[in-house]
Parts: structure tokens; sequence; C-alpha cells
């Protein structure tokens, strides 16, 4: 009866494991916490454009542009600046959840 829940959950184990040593390996573990902030911002926008400008944005887009648009800035090739990509992610990473609850108050 719970053959094919054991098998995924293997099968869950065993690739997402794989995937968080390729993750640490390449030196890109904050930019999943970044894009998932940025999506929860996009949240908040979305809720926000509903409130006070009486669009009907859904709260899924708002979360798709925004965790893309960061996305597109972190892909972006920073090899000049003087600072590690680690250290770039991290700098704004602080700032998006305020920004998220400050949003979703000035919503309501």
């Amino acid at each position: 009866m719970f053959v094919a829940n054991g098998v995924g959950g293997l099968l869950a184990g065993f690739l997402l494991g794989y995937l968080g040593v390729f993750v640490v390996l390449r030196r890109s573990v904050f930019v999943t916490a970044t894009v998932s902030q940025a999506a929860g911002l996009g949240v908040a926008l979305a809720f926000f454009l509903q409130i006070h400008a009486a669009l009907p944005v859904p709260p899924v887009f708002g979360a798709i542009v925004v965790a893309l648009g960061f996305t597109a800035v972190l892909a972006l090739p920073l090899e000049r600046l003087p600072m590690s990509r680690e250290s770039l992610i991290g700098v704004p990473s602080p700032r998006k959840p305020p920004s998220s609850v400050t949003i979703f108050r000035c919503a309501v």
C-alpha cells in the first residue's frame, strides 16, 4: 500500500542529496533563499496592487515575476566587482523579509 511512497521517498532522498552536494560545491547556497524571499516580496506587491491600485494581479504572478527578476540580476556576470557572489547575494537578503512585511502592513 505504501510502496509508491517509499520508492518516492528514496528517489527524492538520493536526488536531493546529490543536488545538495552540487549546490554546496558550486557555492550558491544563498541563491535559493534569496529567490524564495524575492517570491514572498512579489506576493506582497501583488496584494498591495490589488488593494491600493485596484489591479487584479494574482499573487502567484507577482511571485513569479519578482523571483525571475531577482534570478536575472543574479545571473549577470559579476566578475568585475570587488566582492564574491556570495557576498553580493547575502547583502540584500536580510532586507527582503522586512520589505515584504512593510508592504503587507501598508496593504491592510
